[in-house]
């Protein structure tokens, strides 16, 4: 268990040789232990960990084939939270592999194993997980829905390194819908969760995605400066050439947006590198720097929540109709306070007390008789058309991060 424990800190550090040093060690030693039920558990979860970082690396049949060992082992002992976990992996080798029919019917399994098992962590994985594979397939609304749930449940559990991750993912999503502002703060948050796990590669990855959000609005000195922070982190990371190539990819999408690089070949070379160390990542940024190259891309407008100045009116995402709130009204300056916080705190959740204070800002009122009024505004505010974006979250209320949120132009 302890040389376990300790792979996993080390492939958590981008040392995934030195991590497979110590699985096999493990396995070694299990082998001269007594055969039986708890063997048999160490052994999963010894293969299930050595077939992540052979994945890391990029060697996936290897991968897959210690996934699968572990797999036949939690399934012949019962153990569902041991099941999930390899299924997670196993769908990820799948995506990996662009076996997106075998990833699925894995990340279903494993989010049904998930839920029976009562695992909120690890369903939130398969969770964040199935979002990556709904970006790939274009389905990016499905995809921030996806992110934004799972990362709100890594924050309601504690788990800051997951947390980070999944907000890592969700920013991605807004880069592809052309959100740059909303990747960039999200990045942010995701920075702030992840700091102290001490996690080179999604530093790496991080300033990379941060790199590309940059060149996009023009501002290419900030740009370099995130991209040499990308090279930095991946530095420490030896041994994922997946990484080398997200990375890479995202360099050159700098380099093209700042002219200075000629794109069709910039295209090339990252395809040809993308499809000899395929991931996630490196697909996604094969498909940043495609977008730079050859243009589309970017959300329309009818998929955003669009409030207009002072909280007057909103248009639901995916609506036509704007809705008009009473003039005076508390709704409009608690939806304008929330619009606020969503754009320009990112991230942070508005407190009872202060909807309490912005809807009603001259007013004495006891405690009971001020929470009523907040909750019957905010009841309000859902039933007139944002029952699913006007959520709760981290003690407090919030717009989903699962939509994009705009400020419109016109004050009538």
């Amino acid at each position: 268990m302890a040389l376990t424990h300790l792979g996993g800190v080390r492939d958590v550090w981008g040392d995934t040789a030195g991590a497979r040093v110590r699985f096999d060690e493990a396995l070694t030693r299990l082998a001269a232990t007594e055969p039986g039920a708890l063997r048999a558990t160490r052994e999963a979860e010894a293969r299930l960990q050595l077939g992540h970082a052979h994945r890391r690396e990029g060697d996936l049949e290897a991968a897959r084939s210690h996934i699968l060992e572990a797999i036949t082992r939690y399934r012949s002992l019962g153990r569902d939270e041991g099941l999930t976990a390899a299924l997670y992996e196993l769908a990820v080798v799948e995506m990996f592999s662009g076996r997106r029919a075998a990833a699925r019917a894995s990340f279903d399994e494993g989010l049904s194993v998930a839920q029976r098992s009562k695992s909120r962590v690890l369903e939130a994985a398969h969770t964040t997980a199935r979002g990556c594979l709904m970006q790939e397939q274009g389905d990016l609304r499905e995809a921030l829905a996806a992110h934004a749930a799972a990362a709100r449940i890594f924050a309601e559990l504690g788990s800051r390194y997951r947390e980070a991750s999944a907000l890592f993912y969700l920013a991605t999503t807004y880069l592809e819908l052309d959100q740059l502002t909303e990747a960039l703060a999200v990045i942010g948050q995701a920075r702030a969760r992840g700091r102290s796990a001490g996690a080179p590669r999604y530093d790496a990855l991080m300033s990379a995605v941060a790199a590309t959000a940059l060149a996009t609005l023009g501002r290419f000195e900030e740009a370099d400066g995130e991209r040499a922070r990308a090279d930095q982190a991946r530095e420490r990371v030896p041994d994922e050439p997946a990484l080398d190539a997200a990375v890479a990819v995202h360099g050159w999408t700098v380099d093209v947006r700042a002219g200075r690089r000629e794109g069709d070949a910039a295209l090339a070379e990252a395809e040809g590198r993308v499809a000899e160390h395929s991931s996630d990542d490196s697909r996604f940024a094969l498909r940043v720097l495609t977008t730079a190259v050859r243009g589309s891309g970017g959300a329309s407008a009818r998929d955003e929540l669009e409030v207009w100045p002072a909280g007057a009116a909103f248009r639901p995402p995916s609506s036509d109709a704007r809705v008009p709130l009473p003039e005076g009204s508390p709704l409009r300056r608690i939806l304008a306070h929330l619009v606020a916080r969503r754009l320009d705190a990112a991230g942070e959740v508005v407190s009872i007390d202060e909807v309490i204070a912005v809807g009603w800002p001259d007013e004495k009122m006891g405690v009971d008789a001020a929470l009523n009024r907040a909750h019957v505004a905010l009841s309000a505010l859902r039933r007139k058309g944002l029952r699913d974006i006007l959520v709760r979250s981290g003690g407090g209320y919030a717009l989903s991060r699962a939509v994009v949120v705009r400020r419109a132009v016109q004050a009538d």
